[in-house]
Formats: C-alpha cells, sequence, structure tokens
C-alpha cells in the first residue's frame, strides 16, 4: 500500500466518487442527500488544488491518496483540525474514504490508517481523532486496529453538540469518538522518513 499526494493521474477516479459513485458519503453521514456535481467543476477544483499545492499546510499533508501494492487507486485519507479552533499541527481529526464496496473489507483503510497515523504523529501531532457514527463499524475495527481507542459515544453532532429536535434516539445517529496519543517531535523533518 502506498499514501500519496493526489496528482492529475487520480483526478478521474476522484471525479468518479464524487459524482457518481457516492453511496459511501452515507457511510459517514447516515442523513446524507445526493447533490447534483458537475465533474468538470470538480476537475478544476483538485487540479487547482493540486497547483497550489492546497493540501500541504503547516508542513502536513493533509490528504493523501491510497493505491494497493499493484498501484490501483482506491481510496483517499485526509485531516482537519479538531477541535475546531486547534492547529492541525497539535490536534487532527482524521477521515478514511474507500469508496468502492470492492475494497472494501481488504484492510486498505486499516493499513491506511495506520500509515496516515504515524506520518501525521512524525510531524508532531500529538492527538489524532476518529469522528463517526456508531454504525460505520468498519471505521471504528479500522481506528482500533491502528492504536485508537473509543473515548466516548453519545447521540449529537460531532462537536459535542445535541441534535436538535431530532435523531437523538436513533442508534444510526449515534456518534462515536475515538483517540490515539501521537509521539509527536519538536520538528516536522521527520515527515521526510515517508518520501512525499
Amino acid at each position: 500500500m502506498e499514501l500519496s499526494p493526489l496528482s492529475v493521474a487520480g483526478i478521474a477516479e476522484r471525479i468518479w466518487w464524487n459524482t457518481g459513485c457516492t453511496e459511501w458519503k452515507r457511510l459517514d453521514d447516515p442523513d446524507y442527500v445526493p447533490v447534483e456535481s458537475d465533474p468538470e467543476l470538480y476537475r478544476e477544483k483538485k487540479i487547482k488544488e493540486i497547483r497550489e499545492n492546497g493540501r500541504f499546510r503547516h508542513g502536513i499533508h493533509t490528504a493523501l491518496e491510497i493505491y494497493t501494492r499493484a498501484g490501483v487507486h482506491n481510496g483517499f485519507i485526509n485531516c482537519y483540525a479538531y477541535p475546531a479552533g486547534s492547529d492541525v499541527r497539535d490536534s487532527a481529526a482524521v477521515g478514511i474514504v474507500i469508496p468502492e464496496e470492492k475494497y472494501r473489507g481488504s484492510g486498505f483503510g486499516r493499513e491506511a490508517l495506520r500509515l496516515y497515523a504515524e506520518y501525521l504523529s512524525g510531524c508532531g501531532v500529538r492527538e489524532l481523532y476518529l469522528l463517526t457514527y456508531a454504525a460505520n463499524r468498519a471505521m471504528i475495527m479500522a481506528g482500533m486496529a491502528a492504536g485508537f481507542f473509543i473515548m466516548r459515544e453519545y447521540a449529537g453532532r460531532h462537536d459535542g453538540a445535541a441534535v436538535p429536535g431530532g435523531h437523538a434516539d436513533s442508534r444510526a445517529s449515534e456518534r462515536v469518538i475515538l483517540h490515539r496519543r501521537g509521539e509527536g517531535y519538536a520538528d516536522t523533518e521527520k515527515s521526510d522518513d515517508f518520501g512525499f
């Protein structure tokens, strides 16, 4: 398995995953409602992102593509500052996306999460989180296999607020936060070991 930044060669899969093969979005949000997306606008957005190195912030790749050993592009992994208002260099939530069902259940997400967590820790990120729905057992199991533990389960939004007027009684809307403490380095030069 290899993690690498998005290249122009990987945009075709990203377009398909975000405009044609979107059922994966329900795994992270049971209330997801499909919206029509223009493939050309998405392509332009991703090309601009590549050109401007838009997913490399503060010395950290905040998104990487997942490739099998055979070179098949089968997903992506990303992170963002969590909790809101924090600095991604200190504390980040990680998300894994394996859009096509044929690639799920084969350990790709688990291995990508392990590699990315090591990478982020090597960049100095001290606190890592996974935020998901209780029904997303694959994400929870991948996190636990990668050294995360369940920190909190609750009904509500990822920021801990209750869901207004609604789904708090539904198992589908129950949330889980997993946590992993990184080693953390004082400088970001350690990330060079990963070769991106």
